[in-house]
C-alpha cells in the first residue's frame, strides 16, 4: 500500500530528466549488437523492450532515468534477442 513517503519518492523520480546513454550498434545481415555505456547502473535497473520494430533500453536508478530506442532491421529475429551485462 503506497504511503506519503513512497508517493513523494515516485513523484521526485518523475521529475528527473531522461538521459540517453551512449551506445554503438553493429549490424550484420540478420543480426545486430548494441553496446550501451551505463556506468554505475546495476543490472537489475536495466530493462530491454522490443515492440514491433523498436528495441528500447531503459531504466531508473532513483537518481537517474535513462531511455534510448533503436529501429530493428526486418531480418532480425525478435524472439532471438538476448541481453548480456
Amino acid at each position: 500500500m503506497p504511503n506519503e513517503l513512497t508517493k513523494a519518492d515516485e513523484e521526485s523520480n518523475q521529475a528527473l530528466p531522461i538521459a540517453q546513454p551512449k551506445a554503438d550498434v553493429y549490424e550484420g545481415d540478420d543480426r545486430a549488437m548494441l553496446v550501451a555505456e551505463l556506468p554505475g547502473v546495476p543490472k537489475e535497473k536495466v530493462e530491454l523492450k522490443v515492440e514491433r520494430d523498436r528495441l528500447t533500453i531503459q531504466g531508473d536508478t532513483g537518481k537517474l532515468r535513462f531511455e534510448r530506442s533503436f529501429t530493428l532491421n526486418e531480418a532480425i529475429d525478435r524472439d532471438a534477442i538476448e541481453a548480456r551485462y
